[in-house]
């Protein structure tokens, strides 16, 4: 199943919603604390914000490797991408406009997480 994410509530047997539209593989998804907006990110140098409820594409983020790891503010402000390219790229949510490049790995970025206030970002990666 290439380029295909799927959302499915957690006491339900049926898919909500088949996000389709990634052309690669996709190796990594979150959602916001809110569950109104899923992130994907995927093999065909792409981030995507989707609306929960309806399966609604809202972004296309490009990035110019595989996107290897995501994750989205409590807020929804910021949306992160981690990418084999060593590179973290911020995102608004809302506009999908870049904010800012942070390069402070030398291997591909492999997780990333938010803390509950919005305040701190931690990264893994392939770094030796």
């Amino acid at each position: 199943f290439l380029g295909r994410a799927v959302l499915a509530m957690l006491v339900v047997d049926e898919p909500l919603h088949t996000l389709e539209g990634h052309t690669e593989q996709v190796f990594t998804v979150a959602i916001s604390i809110t569950g109104q907006r899923i992130i994907s990110g995927a093999g065909d140098n792409t981030c995507r914000i989707w609306e929960a409820s309806t399966g609604s594409l809202l972004h296309t983020l490009k990035t110019p490797k595989w996107v290897m790891s995501v994750a989205i503010t409590p807020d929804e402000s910021k949306v992160f991408s981690g990418c084999a390219d060593a590179a973290i790229y911020v995102w608004d949510a809302s506009t999908g406009e870049l904010l800012h490049t942070v390069k402070e790995h030398t291997s591909a970025v492999l997780s990333i997480a938010v803390s509950l206030d919005g305040t701190r970002v931690v990264t893994g990666s392939a770094d030796k």
